[in-house]
């Protein structure tokens, strides 16, 4: 799928499921809304996205994930990617990975928002995510990335190693808020330009 706009769907933009393959370029995926995980793109069961050169802007999961939901088993891989203005409930209102292989490289995290908070106040708006017992492991490279003025955490997880399988996360020569573990990781501000 190249250059196209997927906009304004009521139960979310994109759904990659059951082993799909799905590559797309030069793409707006822009103001689509789901009940459900992921607002702007959900890939789940096995399946594999390519997202390349697109922005996936004001979506709302009124769960999880409201840019992108990445889940139980899924293999995703960004490049020069822009996530910006999701809303979501509590985590991930850019990015939420459960049990699944993301790869962000040249992309940009920022300003997504959180409908609520946690019961102990607290929420991730720019990219979350976790392994768990019963889903399986969780493997994260973000390179090259910025992640910035979202609501909340900008980065954070719940990586259980042992029991809950191998676990895996990299982050290196980016830009996140409050700042993160890695090589040439950087808590300063990127400096955007409003284009408008």
């Amino acid at each position: 799928l190249t250059n196209s706009v997927i906009d304004s769907n009521a139960a979310g933009g994109l759904d990659i499921a059951d082993g799909a393959v799905a590559e797309i370029s030069d793409c707006e995926i822009r103001a689509n809304s789901s009940d459900l995980n992921g607002g702007g793109v959900a890939v789940r069961g096995e399946s594999t996205l390519s997202l390349s050169s697109s922005v996936v802007a004001d979506n709302v999961s009124f769960s999880r994930g409201g840019g992108i939901h990445i889940q139980l088993g899924a293999d995703a891989k960004l490049t020069q990617c822009l996530i910006t203005g999701n809303t979501a409930s509590q985590r991930g209102a850019g990015a939420y990975v459960l049990a699944a292989h993301v790869n962000l490289t040249n992309c940009t995290i920022a300003s997504n928002y959180l409908s609520s908070l946690d019961s102990r106040g607290n929420g991730t708006g720019g990219l979350f995510f976790l392994s768990s017992p019963s889903s399986g492991p969780v493997a994260v490279d973000v390179v090259n990335a910025v992640i910035y003025g979202n609501d909340g955490f900008q980065i954070d997880n719940s990586v259980n190693d042992g029991t809950w399988g191998v676990s895996y996360t990299r982050v290196e020569y980016s830009i996140v808020a409050g700042g993160w573990s890695g090589q040439g990781v950087l808590d300063t501000d990127p400096l955007f330009v409003d284009t408008s």
